[in-house]
This record gives C-alpha cells, structure tokens and sequence, in this order.
C-alpha cells in the first residue's frame, strides 16, 4: 500500500512529534520577546512590571496610576507640610526647604533628605515624561527601568518618614519655617506619601508588599501624631499617641486599649521586616501570618473604641482632660483628629497583607484595597480644604453610587433609561417626608437611607412592570417621562409632603448626635458623610459585582445581546429586566437618601433632566458595562463640572493679576459647563470608543473582525 502525500496538517502534526521543529519556533519566538518583560517576573494575575501591563490590557489602570501619584507628588512638593491650627493653611512646603537648603541657609540631615526627596520626584517626573514620548512619539521604550522606579518611590517614602521623624526631635532645624510646638503635619505630608506609594505599586511592587508597606507607614506617622485636635480660643496641642503612652494620664480602659495599639504598630512594622529577610531566604509568605493578622486586627478594633470612649463617651481618655463642645456659644471644640484614622485605616491595611497575601496578588483586588485607602485618606489628605472634602462627599462619591445604579440598567441589562433623576429625587424625599419638620418625625440617618432604597426599588418597580415590554428607544421616551413627572410633583407639593418649589427640609436623627446633619454642621460633619458614603459605594460594588457574574448577571447579557434568542432559550425577559431597572433604581435611592441628608434642604430643582443625562454620560464616557470605568468617569464628571469650572474663575483671575491681564477676572467659566462637557465627550468617543476603561466584552465588540466567541467568556470588566 503506497504511503499517500502529506498535506499540510499531516506535516505540522509529523513536525511537532519530532520536536525538532517545535524547539526551532520556541526558541524563535523566545528571542521575539523584550528582555523588558523579564525584567520583574512575577505572578501572571498581577502585572509586576509596567511593561507587561502597559502593552496589555491593565495598560489604562497603568498609565492611570503614574498620572495619579505624579499629581500627588507635586502637589505635595508644593503644599505646606507643617502648619499652626491659627495659621489657616499657610506654611512653608518642600520646595521652600529645598530652596533655604541650596542656598546654605539651613544645614543637616534634613536637608539632605530634602534634596533626596526632591530627586526622586524627579527621577520619577522624568521617567513619566520618557513614557510619553515612547507612546505618543514612538521612540524609546515604554516603562523602562521599572526596577529603577520601584526604588526611587520606595527611597521617597522613607525620605518622607525620616523628614517627619526629625520634624518631631526637638530643637530641629526650621527646614519649614519658624513653626511652634503647635504645629502639626499637614495634608501634603500624607500626599507625598500617597503619591510614592502609588508610583510603586504602578511601576511593579508586588500587591501584598504594597499593603503591608502602606499599613505599616500609615501606623508609625500617626503613632508620631496628635490624636486629637482642639480648635478656640485657648486651645493647646494636644499629646500624640506616643508620648501619652509613655506618660499615661490614668490607669483606666483607654491607657490599655492605646496599648494595644502601639503592639499592632509594632507588629505591623516588625512583620514587615521579617517577610524581607525570609524573602532573602526564598521563603514568600508572611511570617506568623494569622497571629500577626489577629494582633493588627485587634489593635485596630482597640483604637477604634478609644476614638468611642473619648470622643462619644467623653470618658476614660488616655490623653489628658479634653474639652469637648457642649453648647454653640462654648469657645472651645475638641476632636478626633486625621491621625488617629490613618491609624486606624494603617492596623486595618496591615492585617489584610498578613491574612490576605494569595489574594493581594490580584491586580484587580489590590487596585480596589488600594482605591477605598487612599479613599478613606482623602479627608486627612486634604485636611485644610474643607470645600474639596465637601465636593468629594456632595458630588463626587454621590456620582459614582448614580453611575454603578445606571450601569446595572444600561451597561449590564441594555436598557435605555432617560428618566434615572426620578428615583434619586424618590431617595431624597423619603428623608425629607421621614426626617422633617413637616411630620415630625426623626429617623435615624442609617435606617433612613435603606428605607429610601426601598423605596426607590418599589417605584422602579411599578414604573417598569407595564413598561419594560417596551424595547429600545420606546423604552427610553417612556422613562423620560417619569423623570420628568416627579419633580413636578414634587413641585406641585403632591399630598402636601414635598413642600412645593420651596422644597422640604431634612434633619435626621444620627449616630454621634448631630454628625449626619446639613453638610458642614460640624467641623467632622462633612468626613463621616464622606467615610459612610465610601462605606456604601463599596457594599454596592461587592453586591453588584456578584449579581453581575450569577445566573441574573449571565441572564442580563442574554437580553442585553438578542432579547428574542434569550427568550427562545426559556429566560423570563420580562421579569429579568425588571429586576435591572428595580436593582439600579435602589441604588440611585441609596444617592438620593444621602443628597437629602447633607442638603438640609430637598428642592425639586436638583432633579431635572440634566442630572439622568449626566449620570448616562458617566456610563458612557467610563466604559458602559463595566464596574471600574463607571467608577472613574463619574469621578472625573464630577471633578470638571463641579471643582474645575467654579473655581476656574478665580484661578484665571490670581493668575491675571500676576502677569497684569485683567481681562482674566471678568470669564464666567460656569456658562460653558456643557460646551465643555460635550468636547469632552467628543474627544473620548473619537479616541476611545469603548470608554475610558471598556469592559473585556465592550472591547471584543469594538474589535472589527474578529471573532467574539461566546459574551459569557469575556463578561468580565477589566
């Protein structure tokens, strides 16, 4: 029997039986790669190196998190490290050491950690600029010398430590100006340190070294710092947390329980240096992991309790006598201060290194521990601008919790929905009606907020049951109408419960008495707004993310995809766009209840068309369908129209008068809102048709020509 010819097939299996043939293309291909990738190796589920993630698909989270902490880092250089609580934000910053340092005026070992720190700035400044050339200019290499950038944001952080530590020696040189024993650290401190650390994880430090480090870092500044801060006529700085411990003021539950934290700072600290030298050794999980878990999970539960005991109670205070506000006309005001958050935040970041090493080497679960870090620094970080802190809790994080609501109903159900203003005003006056004088009634804040949720869910509900059969832009005409009939309701003082044009007024009962009153009551008013709303916003994603990838979720892209092909496959379409349009309806509720409350005062026209247009354009500009990129378009919507613009006024207007052009002063920036809104969209769309962080499944669709293969594969968001 003659032997037949060998086709193609035939020749490709014979070649790779023979190996030889296999060993040639493999070692082809091995020369094909960049010796930059094996510059970091490390676990696939975490880009180690900017080079594997810059040219992959965590090239967006990259180049996101270089421009973020080189934001930090300037701004940091620029701002004043150390201020007086009389001095209301003026002081010296590092740029101003660094100048009295060139010029010999100061001398020391501080002004050598200034020049270091001014070198890695600069080195890290540089390194970006490099990137930037290579992508747009096409020459050099993208992310080069990552090892180099690691250390440089490593070397800059323990600058920042040590300049913080010889701040605190007494009789140190003024490197920030004549300053008393009053003054304390000021938000720039905490940027730089943020920015450094941010720089790292995005040049390739390894998730749970990032965690651990920042843990660790966060618990020995706020050790060093005052825990509470008293603000009148009269008032003194009050003791850190070490030096009260090394002079305890009683022998009651608060000196025991700050003991507790001093041990998980030094846990946290000593941990860390054990993990490095067993890393010496090859040996790459934590040492003692679950005692030290426990030990910094305790210490963190410990000053939690101080921080009830003291500022609730106003009892057993391991800091001295505290005077604390007991009527508007009392001079004095004493509060829980940053410090003793970040010392908080700094056992809880430890702990989950220690416990949590495997999972931290996600990409995605590092970026989400490090997002809601530097989330629940931002109050310290930007502890004198109140006004900012403010827009973070009125705007910034209420257009996130819209943005998540409505990418439930647009991005991951397909559902078109013009009219999404509607359940954020039903949240909004659900507090007015239940916390107001109208009815004299006082809920509680915490119970008020899932009663608007509910609330919200039923009418999304009742709107949606006759509705939803509806499809594309017949659907989205009729919530458009919705959303116009509420507010006028609303105005129209519908069952007299909503107060006409005027609108209702909102007082809840809260936790802390009067904390979660009008926006700024209280000088801590405006943070724990903004710590319960970055609390809501994370149970949100965790809830949303598990619907998005249960049978529901699957069901939601069935529908979104081929409404008929889902049908014929036995989904119940109806009542599975209905729970869409209810689910996201709740979470624009949860919004709406928190707006009331800080407002005070719920008004109709807070309401209108612009808002559910604005909310769809975060969804859109983010990436629609995916978690994370609703997440930063909302940020940067909120960031432009309600930061940039009002206050661009006035930045034009001192810059006019530095270079003598007055006709800077009379630009009304605010008038162009939309014009500039609708250039930003524009400008994305064109250049980024998928959002600025698509999920896996937009991207195969935007791929022309090639195969998506099944949606449920890729439904996963980057």
């Amino acid at each position: 029997m003659k032997d037949r010819a060998q086709g193609p097939v035939d020749g490709a299996l014979a070649a790779t039986f023979d190996g030889s043939a296999l060993d040639v293309e493999l070692g082809n291909l091995a020369a094909s790669v960049p010796e930059a990738i094996d510059e970091f190796p490390g676990d696939p589920g975490i880009p180690l190196t900017a080079t594997q993630a810059g040219s992959g698909e965590g090239a967006g989270f990259t180049w996101m998190l270089a421009c973020v902490a080189l934001v930090l880092l300037i701004a940091g250089w620029l701002l004043p490290w150390y201020v007086e609580p009389t001095a209301n934000g003026v002081g010296y910053s590092a740029q101003d050491a660094l100048t009295q340092t060139l010029s010999l005026t100061i001398e020391g070992v501080g002004s050598l950690l200034v020049v270091i720190l001014g070198l890695c700035l600069l080195g890290l400044l540089v390194g970006l600029l490099n990137d930037l050339w290579a992508r747009f200019l096409g020459r050099g290499t993208l992310f080069r010398y990552s090892r180099a950038r690691v250390a440089l944001a490593l070397a800059g952080s323990l600058c920042t430590l040590l300049i913080a530590g010889v701040m605190g020696v007494p009789g140190a040189p003024a490197l920030f100006g004549p300053i008393d024993s009053n003054a304390v650290a000021d938000g720039a401190v905490w940027m730089t340190l943020t920015g450094f650390m941010v720089a790292a994880f995005a040049y390739g430090l390894p998730g749970p070294w990032l965690i651990g480090l920042a843990g660790a870092v966060l618990g020995l500044v706020s050790w060093s710092q005052p825990w509470y801060v008293a603000t009148g006529i009269g008032a003194k700085l009050t003791p850190s947390a070490s030096q009260q411990l090394l002079n305890p003021s009683s022998a009651g539950a608060g000196d025991i329980l700050l003991l507790l934290v001093a041990l998980g700072v030094v846990v946290a600290v000593a941990g860390l240096a054990a993990d490095a030298v067993a890393s010496l050794r090859g040996v790459t999980t934590p040492v003692l992991a679950q005692l030290r878990s426990v030990v910094l999970f305790v210490g963190a539960a410990a000053a939690v309790l101080v921080l009830i005991l003291v500022s609730g109670l106003h009892s057993s205070s391991p800091f001295g006598p505290l005077h604390f506000q007991s009527s508007p006309r009392d001079p004095l005001n004493t509060y829980a201060g940053n410090p003793a958050w970040m010392g908080v935040l700094g056992l809880v970041l430890a702990g989950i290194a220690a416990r949590f090493p495997r999972m931290l080497l996600r990409r995605t679960v590092v970026l989400a521990v490090l997002a809601f870090a530097i989330g629940g620094a931002f109050p310290a970080i930007f502890n004198q601008a109140d006004d900012f802190v403010a827009w973070g809790a009125r705007f910034a994080v209420i257009y996130v919790l819209l943005a998540l609501g409505l990418n439930v109903v647009v991005g991951f159900a397909g559902l078109l929905d013009l009219g999404y203003a509607a359940f954020f005003a039903i949240g909004a006056y659900t507090t007015a009606i239940l916390a107001g004088p109208r009815f004299g009634l006082h809920l509680p804040f915490f119970l008020l907020i899932f009663i608007g949720a509910a609330m919200a869910f039923t009418f999304g509900a009742i709107l949606g049951a006759p509705t939803l059969r509806l499809r594309g832009d017949y659907l989205a005409i009729v919530t458009l109408g919705f959303g116009e009939i509420v507010p006028n309701l609303a105005t129209n003082n519908i069952f007299t419960a909503t107060g006409g044009p005027n609108g209702d007024e909102a007082y809840p009962a809260a936790l802390f008495g009067n904390n979660f009153g009008p926006l700024g009551a209280l000088p801590q008013n405006t943070k724990f707004y903004f710590w319960a709303l970055l609390a809501l916003v994370a149970l949100v994603i965790w809830l949303l993310r598990n619907v998005e990838h249960s049978r529901l979720g699957r069901a939601w892209v069935a529908i979104r995809e081929d409404e008929v092909a889902a049908a014929a496959t036995g989904i119940n379409t109806v009542s599975t766009k209905l729970l869409a349009f209810s689910i996201g309806a709740s979470v624009s509720g949860f919004a709406g209840a928190f707006f009331g409350a800080m407002l005070g005062t719920v008004t109709p026209d807070n309401f209108q068309f612009a808002v559910s247009v604005t909310a769809l354009a975060t969804v859109v500009l983010g990436g629609i369908g995916s978690i994370s990129g609703v997440i930063v378009g909302a940020l940067l919507i909120a960031f432009v129209i309600n930061w940039v613009l009002p206050n661009l006024g006035g930045w034009t207007a001192t810059a006019g008068h530095t270079v003598g052009v007055s006709q800077l002063s009379n630009v009304n920036y605010s008038q162009y809102t939309y014009i500039i809104f609708g250039l930003i969209l524009i400008t994305v769309m064109v250049l980024r048709p998928g959002g600025l962080l698509p999920s896996r499944a937009r991207k195969v669709e935007l791929q022309t020509g090639a195969d998506p293969g099944s949606l449920a594969e890729v439904q996963e968001g980057v």
